[in-house]
């Protein structure tokens, strides 16, 4: 795939079946539940990564505010990548 917004839809099924993973093996084994959250955390960085590509290269991102829309695009992502390490 090529296009981000299908990236992105690709990534929301892979959180859900990720979370229904963890909350599955939450009712047998907690540890293994709790083994399963790193690969969510990785997973929605990587969602907040491609939102923010696509933000970029949309006509929203690049045409209508230009730099400012990158700067801040670029913040933001700088900021959730700090909240999640």
């Amino acid at each position: 795939m090529q296009s981000p917004i299908a990236g992105l839809g690709n990534i929301i099924v892979q959180i859900g079946f990720i979370l229904a993973a963890i909350a599955q093996a939450w009712r047998v084994d907690k540890t293994a539940a709790l083994c399963l959250v790193p690969l969510a955390a990785w997973v929605a960085f990587a969602s907040v990564l491609n939102f923010a590509i696509w933000f970029l290269y949309s006509g929203a991102g690049a045409e209508g505010i230009g730099f400012l829309a990158f700067t801040r695009a670029t913040l933001w992502t700088v900021q959730i990548c700090w909240v999640i390490s």
